[in-house]
């Protein structure tokens, strides 16, 4: 079900044995056609969700279509590879999608536990695709920022801080006050985590040093890279003009969320099929899921997500099905910076919700507000 507003209206109700429906679809049609969704849903024996994750807020309109179509279907099965991607919290959208008309929201650990055992069933990678070969745990590499970097991220950093102080004693009594701040908090960090990758107006850093060697004796070999970033300006964009001073532009693809579906797919394509094409750059959010790059084995994550699910994810582009070398794995880290809070913190909570099911991550969303004040050097009890 995928055409014009009119054409839809004519899809919903034609009786088919299967129907295929994207979750943006069946948004957008419950928002304007909830009368039409409910005759539609009593023709359904069974509703298969893939990347179940995508439901993981009970509060969005997605969610709610979602389970608007399914309290009378018989059989209900969701898919995911990560399940949890931010909090416990997610598994409860989950669980009301497969056991309707139940209340999941005050559940111990060791009870959703107890739930999963009798509704999950588990598959690893390793156990179904044996010939698969090994991923090899990530080869973390550690930088310390330049002088000209440390002076602007010192700088910003400072700023910031008081800043956040100051918009503090203005919003400290309103209604919205922890949002506003986590809001503003995220986007201090956001340039922090950018100032750890380049210096502003500038291409130069310890991390992209030690990429072009990276990529300069993979490409001596024939080898093909997929290098992961966050950000575009300061992530892709300048990775790019490093890598064209030891390649060829043609050498070089990049994959990220401003490009036409035409251009992204002529990016994979040109990666895949062309021997000469050795580097693709993408971000993390356009190139982590969907896409298939088995035709490399080296994969460098340049700055670290939110989300280690998403870095798991992206990981998988290589480590899948066609793959036949094993995989290597490269993570960039800039020392005594907030690139080091995040990852423990983030580290710590994925240890936490692993005690419910292995492959699970934490987000920026799930961190709280205490959290992203020590991030950013602010003791929670100034504030």
């Amino acid at each position: 079900i995928n055409d014009t507003k009119d054409m839809r209206n004519i899809l919903w109700q034609i009786k088919a044995h299967v129907y295929i429906i994207s979750y943006d679809t069946l948004k957008n049609d419950y928002k304007e056609k909830s009368v039409l969704l409910k005759d539609f849903s009593k023709n359904l024996d069974l509703i298969v969700l893939d990347e179940a994750h995508n439901i993981k807020n009970k509060d969005t309109f997605k969610a709610k279509a979602v389970k608007s179509i399914s309290k009378n279907v018989q059989y209900r099965w969701a898919l995911s590879g990560t399940p949890l991607q931010n909090n416990i919290k997610e598994l409860v959208s989950l669980l009301e999608f497969l056991i309707p008309n139940q209340k999941f929201d005050n559940l111990t650990i060791e009870e959703l536990k107890e739930i999963l055992k009798s509704i999950m069933l588990r598959r690893l990678k390793k156990d179904v695709l044996s010939q698969l070969p090994e991923k090899l745990p990530p080869e973390i590499e550690k930088f310390e920022l330049s002088p000209i970097q440390k002076q602007y991220y010192e700088n910003y950093l400072n700023y910031e801080r008081s800043r956040l102080l100051n918009l503090y004693e203005r919003i400290k009594y309103e209604k919205n006050f922890n949002y506003m701040m986590k809001q503003n908090l995220i986007f201090s960090l956001q340039k922090l985590r950018q100032i750890c990758n380049f210096p502003p107006e500038s291409i130069h850093s310890p991390k992209a040093e030690r990429l072009k060697e990276i990529v300069k004796e993979l490409a001596d070999q024939k080898e093909k890279v997929v290098i992961f970033t966050n950000f575009v300006n300061e992530g892709v964009d300048k990775i790019i003009k490093n890598l064209k001073t030891i390649l060829q532009p043609q050498q070089i693809v990049s994959y990220h969320g401003s490009l036409k579906p035409e251009e992204k797919n002529l990016a994979v394509k040109k990666f895949v099929e062309d021997e000469k094409c050795l580097v693709f750059v993408g971000t993390i959010n356009a190139a982590g899921e969907g896409l298939t790059l088995t035709s490399s084995s080296y994969v460098i994550f340049f700055d670290l997500h939110w989300n280690p699910a998403k870095m798991w994810q992206a990981e998988d582009r290589v480590h899948r099905i066609g793959q036949k070398n094993k995989v290597n794995i490269y993570t960039f880290i800039t020392q005594n910076t907030v690139e080091e809070k995040i990852l423990q913190k983030l580290e710590e909570k994925r240890s936490m919700i692993n005690n419910v099911i292995d492959d699970v991550s934490s987000d920026i969303e799930s961190v709280s507000l205490s959290d992203l004040l020590d991030f950013i050097g602010l003791s929670p009890s100034v504030i």
